[in-house]
């Protein structure tokens, strides 16, 4: 077997140490910023599925009223793609709203959190509520690309 490789470690300099300072506070504001980027994305999600339903239901009527096929004929793939955006506009909805959570507002960091305890420690709230929206909006996503795939097969049905 061969020896584990161990790396020589230098004293800190002062100017290595107010690096790793920046550093060390840059990865913590990264952290803290994860529920504003998800904050953004939402915003940004709600536009599209907005604006993609709006497209839908006058690409729908157009196609109603120019072509000879029915609605019946294709009644149930329209329920399902409104369906699937109306379920992706509400979950992108819950991601956009806060959930409440009990944070304990002193940071300890000597004892380790009890397990009966309901309160959050601030750090445990970031990852939480980050972990909150990542969850509703990956639903959102998912369920507007359905909507699009089960779009394209109604085209798909109607035009070939």
């Amino acid at each position: 077997m061969s020896e584990p490789i161990y790396q020589s470690t230098q004293p800190v300099s002062a100017k290595n140490a107010k690096k790793d300072e920046l550093y060390r506070h840059a990865f913590i504001e990264d952290h803290i910023k994860q529920g504003e980027r998800f904050d953004e994305l939402t915003k940004i999600l709600f536009s599209i599925e907005l604006s993609a339903l709006s497209a839908y239901i006058l690409l729908l009527n157009f196609i109603i009223k120019s072509s000879a096929i029915k609605i019946e004929a294709i009644m149930t793939m329209v329920g399902a793609t409104v369906s699937l955006w109306f379920l992706a506009l509400i979950l992108t909805l819950i991601s956009f709203f806060p959930k409440k959570y009990a944070v304990m507002e002193v940071i300890k960091r000597e004892e380790p959190k009890c397990e009966d305890s309901e309160k959050l420690t601030i750090p445990e709230y970031y990852d939480a509520v980050a972990q909150y929206k990542r969850r509703y909006s990956l639903w959102a996503i998912i369920s507007f690309i359905s909507g699009l795939g089960i779009l394209l097969l109604m085209l798909l049905k109607i035009y070939v």
